[in-house]
This record gives structure tokens, sequence and C-alpha cells, in this order.
């Protein structure tokens, strides 16, 4: 298994510190003193240092053993650690705000720790060290502080990450850029104060080097998101983009809801090239425009296009791009031509006049005269170039020079170097050129980059892994289109060959890092795909267009295009289903059903049923559930297929399970395993061969494990913690052989429920916490906001789990965006078919659950505010005017009331708050004493007490307060 390895910023964001402590670990032994010489490793690649997690978590582990003995003398704080101390805090108590005097305080004492771990360590002012030493400041207050400067350095170094780390981060500007010097100081004083700015202008004419050049030449404070829109598809494409985008900068999760969600964050979005979207999709585009400009307050938008915006209803700011003067036309001549050609007065005087200031059309004019080594040439072969579309057209404009340059350089091409040029039109995301060269057949690749490259087709950028793309750029890729139809070395045998790699890297990503991790974790693999996003989307939809209203295959080209939409669908279910991508997930999975029925591949059919029943469970929409189970039957019925068999009977548990008939989904699983058991006995019997049927050993073991762990739901589920622990230890023990992180994860997060609520919660309690780590890496965060909520129910009982550094904002930030999506998008559906209150109370219970246990886990956290911020829309979207409030609403509430604690807690009405917050707990608690399921005074006690509101309160007395209370109120 390859080690995890991070960059510098990423390892010093990860142990939640600054790079210079990070690298004083690295060249200083901090234990010197008791006789030991380990220092932080590092790993040197490529001149650069990184670091392997595992390494990071031990030195972490080390740290927090005892620094000296019991009875021994004290040994100093290094010194880097107390400048660390001193930059963390900016000169100031944290507590106070105070500057000095100012003391070095540990928040557990060293005489209980014995150890100088800098997370235990906060630098305060010297008074309230002294109430800190007398207890009259609780510790829980300073873990409070302290996790608050840890997340503000996490903040600075995911800003400083994510600078080089984003995928949508702008390309650099050309080297050439002339003529601009007006354009460029305007927009850059723009960029400093308007939210909404366009640059418009005919293709080719600067627009894109214009604001790449901006945004490199000012020290530009906010994020940046830049979309090639040439190389998007449609308007459901953009969003994507733009929440995986979101995602890099913030740690959001993306969600139907991501642009309310960003109403105070300051990004800047760069849109170039919109009218390739704005033509066919102007009500889309404007929609998202319009949301963008009056839902947020902070975003800025950056438009480049060739049409006129003015159609918007918003206020903006428009550069128009005309053509340079004759002086920088010379310029751009003089930079780009070799001394050796030189040009008379007429050849000057026709160049600057046919190109008319355009500084595409000045580049490739150049790139001719270079090619043919001649400026006469030059010009008499763009002279007798005529352009097809304007065939009767005498006088040239800067468009019409465009498209005779474009054409003849295109011209001076071979058929193999045009070739090259649509494969790479094929991607609208840009082509891995290391990949690239990996699987293709022709040595000539490199001949033929640098022969196009002459011309201006081309431009190159680097990715988020830092692997080099090149990519068409604009206005080059509305060209090959046109030029794409009257290819004559065959255009459809290139598209297959193209889209057929694709499908092969996303079969690659998904087989070696997502399904398991062979080459590397699940994460990296999740990102490639991310990335890869864009081409596979191309791929799909474009062969499943050739391919959608066939009966039977006729030609190998239909077959071909067939492969490809199966090994797509095939390869991106479990990635859709990881990352919450639902709609592609469906779209996928019936695609690759339909296509696999049309070739009688039935085992492939009988997983991508499997794939889509889970997508609908996990939305709750139990009547597509119902629905695919029905056709999972007629086709079961049609074939009898085993795996046909397997799945629908793993399916009809499932949806037993969702109904709590715990008896008919024991029954349904056991005859899965039963049938995946005799499978396997085959399987054994036939060592000599790596496919057993249509299915490879680890597929028939890692379906194993997962019956196995459905079993382990169903005895958790209904009270039997003991059994469903034997059934989840046997899931674990085969995907920890197998390296199935993903699910693995998953089973960590049941078996350590039952462990903690069966007397192991120290060993559960570990599970959970490598739950946490693994689904935020992964980017599960429904599955992480499962984890936090079970956190959040016994956080009473075991409040030492709040000093875990993995309970930092951005995961708790993330988990509540992802359950308040879930909840909205279930409501709304359900609203659609129902009244109000039927739609309130139709939302399911678990994640009723969820949301009160994540509530009463961020309550007791220094980030109780995101509470508000995530739950205040929903309660608005969701409120009833008049009756009894539905127990959801009640949830939220608490949430809502809880999240505002910094608001309220000094206003007039507090106490009229505190009186709300015994009635919501009593509806939660939901009897008579304090036996309640949820244990929500146990709760309201810890978090009143924890807060500064009472001190030392009991559940018993604050359960007596608020029935008095709800007395008093009748009795008014």
């Amino acid at each position: 298994m390859s080690a995890q390895l991070l960059t510098d910023t990423q390892a010093a964001k990860w142990l939640g510190i600054t790079k210079e402590l990070l690298y004083a670990y690295v060249r200083n032994a901090p234990k010197k003193h008791l006789g030991h010489d380990r220092k932080l490793v590092t790993i040197v690649k490529e001149s650069k240092n990184y670091f392997a997690v595992s390494d990071l978590r031990d030195f972490d582990k080390y740290l927090r053993e005892p620094w000296s003995a019991p009875g021994d003398k004290r040994p100093e704080i290094p010194k880097y650690i107390k400048e660390y101390l001193i930059t963390e805090i900016g000169g100031q108590c944290p507590i106070t705000g105070k500057g000095a005097p100012l003391d070095n305080a540990h928040i557990e004492d060293y005489a209980v720790c014995f150890s100088h771990h800098h997370h235990n360590l906060i630098r305060i002012a010297k008074d309230e060290h002294t109430k800190a030493d007398q207890g009259i400041i609780p510790k829980e207050l300073l873990w409070q502080h302290k996790q608050r400067l840890v997340d503000q350095i996490r903040r600075k170094l995911s800003v400083e990450d994510n600078a080089f780390q984003s995928s949508l981060k702008p390309p650099l500007p050309h080297q050439l850029f002339l003529g601009r010097t007006a354009d460029l100081e305007y927009l850059t004083a723009l960029m400093e104060t308007e939210r909404m700015i366009v640059i418009q202008g005919i293709g080719g004419i600067g627009k894109t080097q214009l604001v790449l050049n901006a945004l490199s030449s000012v020290g530009y404070h906010n994020p940046v998101l830049y979309f090639n829109i040439e190389t998007v598809t449609d308007v459901k494409d953009l969003i994507i983009l733009m929440q995986n985008g979101i995602f890099e900068i913030t740690g959001k999760q993306g969600s139907k809801l991501f642009i309310e969600e960003l109403s105070d964050t300051p990004i800047t979005f760069i849109f170039d090239s919109l009218e390739k979207l704005l033509i066919p999709f102007r009500d889309e585009i404007e929609d998202v425009i319009t949301d963008l400009m009056t839902k947020t307050t902070e975003v800025q938008l950056i438009v480049t296009t060739q049409v006129d915006l003015s159609l918007f209803d918003h206020q903006q700011h428009t550069i128009q791009l005309t053509g340079i003067d004759d002086g920088h036309a010379l310029s751009i001549l003089r930079y780009l031509l070799p001394a050796h050609l030189s040009l008379d007065g007429d050849d000057v005087y026709w160049i600057t006049e046919f190109c008319n200031g355009h500084p595409l059309s000045l580049k490739l004019t150049a790139s001719l005269i270079k090619f043919w080594a001649d400026a006469k040439k030059a010009i008499t072969k763009i002279r007798e170039h005529h352009i097809v579309e304007q065939p009767l057209r005498r006088i040239q404009n800067k468009g019409t020079s465009l498209e005779r340059c474009l054409s003849t350089a295109y011209d001076c091409l071979t058929t193999e170097e045009k070739k090259f040029l649509f494969i790479v039109q094929c991607h609208p995301a840009g082509v891995n050129i290391n990949r690239f060269k990996t699987f293709s057949k022709d040595p000539q690749i490199d001949h033929h980059i640098a022969s196009v490259n002459q011309f201006f087709f081309l431009e190159s950028d680097f990715d988020e892994l830092e692997f080099e793309r090149i990519s068409i750029p604009n206005p080059v890729r509305p060209f090959l289109n046109a030029m794409a139809e009257k290819f004559e070395g065959g255009i459809e045998e290139i598209q297959v060959e193209a889209y057929g790699q694709t499908m092969a890297e996303a079969v690659f990503f998904d087989a070696f890092f997502v399904e398991g991790w062979k080459d590397g974790p699940p994460a990296i693999g999740i990102i490639k795909l991310d990335d890869e996003l864009p081409n596979i989307l191309e791929a799909f939809h474009n062969s499943e267009l050739r391919i959608k209203d066939l009966t039977r295959i006729e030609n190998e080209v239909q077959r071909k295009y067939t492969s490809i939409v199966i090994g797509i669908s095939t390869a991106m279910g479990k990635f859709c289903f990881t990352r919450g991508y639902f709609e592609y997930g469906i779209m996928f999975a019936k695609a690759g059903i339909r296509v696999n029925l049309l070739l009688n591949e039935i085992d492939i059919v009988a997983q991508q049923y499997m794939y889509l029943a889970q997508i609908y469970e996990r939305q709750f929409d139990l009547k597509n559930f119902e629905a695919t189970i029905a056709e999972m039957e007629v086709i079961t019925a049609r074939t009898g297929n085993k795996n046909m068999l397997v799945n629908i009977n793993w399916a009809k548990g499932r949806f037993a399970m969702e109904h709590k008939n715990w008896a008919v989904a024991k029954k349904h699983y056991k005859t899965a395993l039963g049938l995946m058991s005799k499978d396997n006995a085959k399987s054994a019997d036939n060592r000599g061969s790596k496919m057993i049927g249509d299915f490879d050993q680890s597929t028939k073991q890692g379906n194993t494990a997962l019956l196995n762990s459905e079993m382990g739901k169903v005895y958790e589920f209904s009270g039997e913690l003991k059994e469903a622990i034997v059934y989840y230890k046997q899931a674990v023990e085969i995907q920890q052989k197998l390296s199935d992180e993903t699910n693995l994860l998953s089973t960590y997060h049941h078996l350590g429920f039952c462990l903690i609520h069966t007397g192991a919660m120290d060993e559960g309690l570990d599970l959970l916490f490598k739950t946490v780590e693994g689904f935020y890496r992964n980017r599960q965060y429904e599955y992480l906001a499962n984890t936090l909520s079970e956190l959040g129910r016994i956080v009473v009982r075991r409040p030492d789990l709040l000093s875990n550094l993995l309970l930092d904002e951005e995961k708790i930030d993330v988990a509540l965006e992802a359950t308040c999506f879930q909840l909205q998008e279930i409501y709304e559906r359900l609203i659609s078919q129902m009244d109000q209150r039927a739609a309130l109370e139709g939302v399911p219970n678990p994640l009723q659950g969820k949301i009160l246990y994540l509530t009463m886990l961020v309550g007791v956290t220094p980030f109780r505010a995101a509470l508000w911020h995530h739950i205040a829309p929903l309660f608005e979207l969701m409120k009833t005017e008049e009756g009894e409030p539905d127990i959801l609403l009640v949830v939220l509430t608490l949430g809502y009331v809880v999240g505002g604690f910094d608001d309220w807690k000094t206003q007039p009405i507090k106490e009229e708050v505190i009186s709300q917050l015994y009635r919501i707990c009593l509806i939660i608690n939901g009897g008579p004493d304090l036996n309640g399921k949820t244990e929500i005074f146990q709760w309201l006690a810890f978090w009143m007490n924890l807060v500064g509101l009472t001190q030392d309160i009991s559940a018993q007395e604050l359960f007596n307060e608020a029935l008095n209370s709800l007395t008093i109120n009748r009795g008014l």
C-alpha cells in the first residue's frame, strides 16, 4: 500500500501548525533532554519536501507522550514552540484581547499529562493564566480558544494550498501582451471595487489574455475559479464544475444551494467565452448569473464574451476591446519574427491593414512568415486562401482576417498533426500529456505538439495534482469544430479512439483507487475523476447519442460506442455515490442497464441495478427504490441469472430494512450470502483463472463483506448489537485485506457505534474518529455527518472527545451542509406530492435524529454559529404558521437557537429564549421523566454549564424548571 504523501503546506494544515514549526520539528529533536534523537521525517522528491500521513500521525502521538517521568524536573519548552505560540496569537491574549504581559500556559496541567505538545499550550494574559491555574477559567474555555487559533492557522494554510492546488486556477498569461496598458489599468481598478465585469470583443481580440494579465499583475485577494466555457457542454456540467471548484477553495460540499451558501464568501468566478452556453441556454445562464449577483454579497463575476450582455438586468461594467494600434502591432511582429526575416514597407502596410489590430491574427501571420521563411510567400498564401463562409466579401475585418489566418495555418499541418489536434479537441478538460504519451502508439507526439504549437493551436497548464495538460484555446476550438466536418482522415475513428481512452482511464481510476487502495488512496482516485469529469461527460454523451435508438449492434463502430458507455457507466457508479452526484449516478446507471440489456450482459445489469437501488435508497426515494426492485424481478425471472438473484435479494433486504421488517431482511440477506458462498466455493476450485464467471475473486469477496455488513445492520437496527458486532468484524477482516477503504470506513462507523453501546467505549470512539478523518478525506460528507451525529449522541458522557483535533470547523461545516441539503431535497420532493404537514411528517426519522445529534455536538463546540448559518434557511423554508409544530421543526428550532447563542446571550430577550429552550427540550424529550431516548435534558445541562448560562446545574433541576415554566405559562 503506497504511503499518502502531503506537501509541506498540507502537512502543516494536517497538524494544525505553522510551516515554521513543521520544519523546526524536521531540524530538531524535541525530546533531546531524554536522550531521544527522533525528528519529524521528510521525504525529498524533485527538490521538494513531502510528508507521509503515517509519519505525521506517529510523530504527533510521540509528542503527546510524556516529556519527563513523574517526579523529574520539568523540561523547558523548546524555543521554537515558544516562537510558534507567539505567532499563533498575533501578539494578543485570545481571551481578553490584551497585549503584554503574556504567559505560556498548559491547558491540561503538565503534572497530569507531562506533555509540551504544541496544542496543549496556549499563550494568554498573565492574569488569565493565574485564573486558569486556580480553576476560575475552565479548561473547556481554554480548549475552545486554542481550537479557534488552530482553525485560523488551518484556514490560512488552506488559502495557500488552494492557490496552488485548485484544478480551476487560471492559466498563466502568454508572455507576449502588448497594446493594452490602459485597458489593463482600468480592469485592475474595477476588480478592486466592482462585482460584475464584462470584457467584450470578437474572438482572438485578447479578452482572455487581458483577464489573465490583470490577475497576475496585482496582488489579488480573492480565491479565483476560472471556467473555460468553450470546454463545457451544458449548464448542468458548469454547475458541477463550480461545485468542485468551491470545494477546493472552501472545503464545502457542492449542493443545489451552493450559491446561497456563498452569500458572504469572497470568491471571483471567471466565465471565459460565455457565449458558448449563452446562445443555447440563455435562460439557465441568466438564472445562474442572477443568483450569483443577488444571493451573494462578496462573490465577484468576470465574464469574457463575444456577444452583448447588457440584456442582463444587473449592474455591470463593460470593457469593449478593439484592435491594438499599429505601433504595438509592429512590436508583436518584431518580437515573433527572427532578425533575418525582415519586412519591407509594403509588407508591413498589408499586414497592419489586413489584421486591423487583431492580436491573434498578427501572431498567426508572423507564425506563417516563419513557417515559409518568406513574408511575401506567406502574404500570398493568406490572400489566396478563400473563406467558404463569406466567399463574396472583398474587404477584410478583424473577424475575417482571423478566419483566413487560422485556415491558412491549418492547411500547413500534416494529416497526423490535424488528427492529434482533433484528439485533444475531444478532451474539454485537456489531455494529461504524460498519460497520453504512455498509451499512444505514435512516436512523433512531441513533434506534433511542437509543430501545432507554432500556430498557437494549443495551450498548456497544470492540473490539481500538478500534471501537465494541453488543451485547445479559444477561439481555436469553434474553428476546429467547423474543420472536423471536412476532415478526410476519419473524424469518427479519432473520436472513438479518444473517447475509448477516456473510458479506459475512468475504469483505471475506479479499479485501482476508488474501489480499493491498489495504486493509491481512494481520495486520489476521486480527485482524478473530478479532474477528468468534463472529459468523461464528453465521451459519455457523444457515445450514448450514437447508440441511444439502437435495438441491436450492427457494426464495429457501434460496438465501440457501446463499450464506452458500458465502461463509463460501470466506472462512475461508486464515484457518483461517494461524491453525492446522484443525478449523474442515476444517468450512468440507467444508460448502463439499457446498453447491457441490449448485449445480454446480465451480470453487469445486476451491478448497475444495485447502484441505482442504492442511490434511490440514499435519497429516501422509496417509490423509485421499489420500482427498481420490480424491474429487477422481471429480469431475474426472465434470465435466472445468479448475480441478478444475489442482487435482488440484497435490494429486497435493504427495502425491508427501510420498513423495519427485520426478519424479512435477514431472510433475503442470508439467501444472498448463501448464493455468494457457493460461488466463492466454486472460485476456490478454479484458482488458475483470475476471472471466475463474470466476476473476479476480489469482487466476490467484496460483495460478501458488504452482505455481512448488511446483516450487521439488521441486528444493529433491531437492537441486537452484540450479534451485529460478529458480522461487522467479518466484513472488516475482508475489507482490510482488499484495502477497500470506502466500504471499510462505513463498516467502522457501524462497528464503532455497536462497541460504544455495548461497553467498549474507547475502542468504538477510536473507530469513529478513523471514519471522521477518512470520510472527510474521501469527500463522503453525508457519511461524515452520520459519524459526527453519533459523537453528538454520546458527547455528554464523553466530553473529552471535544478535544480531538479532527473536530475542526471545516468538517463540521461540510457535515451540516450535507445534512441540511439532504433534508431540503427530501422535503421539496415530498411537498410537491402532498401538503406541508404531511411533507414534514414524511421526512424520515433517521434524518431527524441525525440533525438533532449533530446539533448536540456542534452546539458544544466553538463552531456553534454554523448551526444558525445552515439551519436558518431550512427553518424559513419549512416553518408553519399555525397548529402544533412538527418534531422536525422543533429540532431545527433547537439548532437555530443554540447556533445564535452568541447573539442573544447578552440581549434582554435572554430569559425568553431560555424558556423557549425548555419547551423545545420537553417536546424532544417526549416523556414524563428524564429517561427519554434523546437524553436531551442531560445535554441541555451540559451545554448551559459549558457556555456559562448556569453553574453546576443538574439535568433533573433543569427538567423541573422546564415543567414549572410550562405550568406557569399555561396558567397565564
